[in-house]
């Protein structure tokens, strides 16, 4: 790894770790205070509506402008955001119902640079290594995130319960000023973007076409549209648990704050496990839809028993064993 992708690499690490942070945060602070699953709820389709927005049009814009800026400013805008949310925290001057709309607009503003976060990474990588080193170096980056999710999880759940949500926030801010430090110390080559020569109208239809160019490959290819319809659908339906989680640890198993975030980390773990053997149980099964099929099946159990387990192990167990099994999908 030379010395520009290694910059890129820590900030990467820094600023997830700095994401885990903040969702743990704003989630148990929602729930102790308002007890609200529904002010969750706004909150979390808040902060994915930019990147529904937004996420179609973030690659091309990645693949055309400085990815370097991109990657600094958004950085600099989640860190100023979480550190003004960390000082109404620290404030105690507003109501749980001001404090929940400032959540809300933080998660509207962090979505939207995320959006454009990870396509601005994804599009760069390839500029700074060779092609033969390429897949190595996309592999160590995509590992990479998900370790840092598990220690990220599992380690900010026991800062929650030990330093606060302000505290919390306040390190989450830090973490994406480092990281957006970090960054600045990668050299990127002067591009000549020809997009500032061309007349707004002629640069919208060149962004226009790219885009219509990507849905008819997606559109044209084999299976891509289901393939596609079937993750979304997953993530629609998985997506209850997730927000519901932190009751479920509250309520149901009668824990703090830290297993929200070991449990999480199981999860993740799970998923590291199940992309990293999936190609070997695809081999032993040989047909992709058997293996689907019947990984679904364990999914939808693994969820049941936990469901209805009243003990930290046994709901850590079956979440990990929830988190393998799309892995193999």
């Amino acid at each position: 790894m030379n010395r520009n992708l290694f910059f890129l690499w820590q900030g990467q690490v820094i600023s997830q770790l700095g994401m885990q942070a903040y969702t743990i945060a704003m989630m148990f602070w929602i729930m102790e205070s308002s007890g609200s699953s529904a002010a969750m709820s706004v909150i979390f389709a808040l902060s994915t509506l930019p990147q529904i927005i937004f996420g179609p049009i973030a690659g091309v814009i990645a693949d055309r402008h400085a990815n370097r800026k991109i990657i600094i400013w958004c950085d600099l805008i989640r860190g100023s955001t979480v550190l003004v949310m960390a000082a109404v925290l620290f404030s105690d001057l507003f109501s749980t119902a001001q404090v929940v709309i400032f959540f809300a607009v933080t998660a509207c503003i962090n979505g939207g640079c995320k959006a454009f976060f990870q396509p601005a990474i994804d599009a760069w990588i390839p500029d700074l290594t060779t092609r033969e080193k390429l897949p190595q170096v996309m592999a160590t980056f995509g590992s990479t995130t998900q370790a840092t999710m598990v220690l990220g999880q599992a380690s900010r759940g026991i800062l929650f319960t030990l330093l606060g949500a302000p505290l919390l926030l306040l390190v989450d801010a830090v973490s994406y000023f480092l990281s957006a430090l970090s960054e600045c110390f990668i050299k990127q080559k002067t591009q000549d973007n020809s997009d500032r020569a061309i007349a707004i109208t002629a640069s919208f239809k060149s962004y226009k076409d790219d885009l219509l160019t990507g849905w008819r490959y997606l559109a044209g290819t084999s299976g891509m549209v289901p393939a596609a319809l079937f993750v979304a659908s997953i993530n629609f339906f998985i997506a209850p648990v997730m927000l519901l989680l932190p009751f479920y640890v509250a309520n149901q198993i009668s824990a703090g704050a830290e297993w929200y975030g070991f449990l999480l980390a199981a999860l993740a773990l799970g998923s590291i496990i199940g992309y990293s053997h999936s190609n070997h149980l695809k081999q032993v099964l040989k047909k992709r839809s058997s293996l689907m099929l019947v990984s679904l099946h364990c999914f939808a159990f693994s969820l049941f028993i936990f469901s209805q387990s009243h003990h930290v192990y046994l709901s850590s167990f079956s979440f990990f064993t929830a988190g393998i099994l799309p892995g193999f999908v």
